[in-house]
């Protein structure tokens, strides 16, 4: 499986802004840095410091020696 890596030219505080925001994050960032990225959304906020986030992403192709047809796009709540 090959690495992909994504340089964000942007100072540290900057950064932590996008965080900061979840929405910020899946409209903005993800879609700049993740090339498999496919989705995401907030499901909720419980308090100020505290997002349930939902995301979506493709797999990369093709995964080791599998074939690439039927591999489907994982998705993951944090």
């Amino acid at each position: 499986m090959q690495t992909r890596v994504a340089t964000v030219n942007v100072q540290p505080d900057v950064c932590m802004q996008y965080f900061k925001d979840p929405k910020k994050v899946f409209g903005q960032l993800f879609p700049r840095i993740d090339l498999m990225f496919t989705g995401g959304q907030v499901i909720s906020v419980p308090s100020k410091d505290r997002a349930v986030c939902h995301a979506t992403f493709k797999m990369p192709m093709p995964v080791g020696n599998a074939p690439a047809h039927g591999i489907r796009s994982r998705d993951f709540v944090w």
